[in-house]
């Protein structure tokens, strides 16, 4: 987190922390692990209750962000031809809250459909064991009309009929 937020790189971590490659080594293994959404989604629910809400949301926005990037980063980089920008999207999702569900960034030259299609299965993905079934009507109602996709994010094909 002091690495997002600070925006230093790892080797430059204050000397109060363990060694840059211990720091790095857990924040690695957490990701990979999915211990991090873990903890968000936790964090989530926490603070929806605390807001005297259902733990789970039952409306959320959708929408995504292109955004320039250096010339020398070539991972995961395209051309916006919408907006003329050549970089990366964000497609964020989040409830009536402003609580942040999933965030995804892919190419700016994703379409927002296809950006759309993939935050929102994360989202379908969210709480574990119990997902976010309140949600679920709500996400192919806001991909058919923001969106005006038709496709399959899991079990039901959306905006048929």
């Amino acid at each position: 987190m002091y690495v997002l937020c600070q925006g230093c790189t790892w080797r430059a971590l204050p000397g109060d922390f363990p060694v840059w490659s211990t720091v790095y080594g857990y924040f690695w293994r957490w990701q990979e692990d999915g211990t991090w959404l873990k903890i968000h989604d936790k964090l989530y629910q926490w603070v929806r209750v605390a807001s005297e809400r259902e733990p789970s949301p039952s409306e959320a926005a959708v929408d995504s962000q292109s955004v320039e990037t250096a010339t020398m980063i070539s991972q995961e980089v395209g051309y916006d031809a919408g907006k003329q920008i050549h970089g990366r999207k964000r497609h964020l999702s989040v409830d009536l809250l402003g609580l942040v569900l999933r965030v995804l960034v892919t190419s700016a030259s994703v379409p927002e459909r296809a950006g759309a299609k993939k935050v929102l299965k994360r989202v379908r993905r969210m709480g574990g064991v119990t997902p976010f079934r309140r949600l679920a009507s709500l996400i192919a109602l806001i991909v058919c009309i923001r969106f005006g996709w038709m496709g399959d994010i899991g079990e039901k094909t959306l905006c048929s009929g």
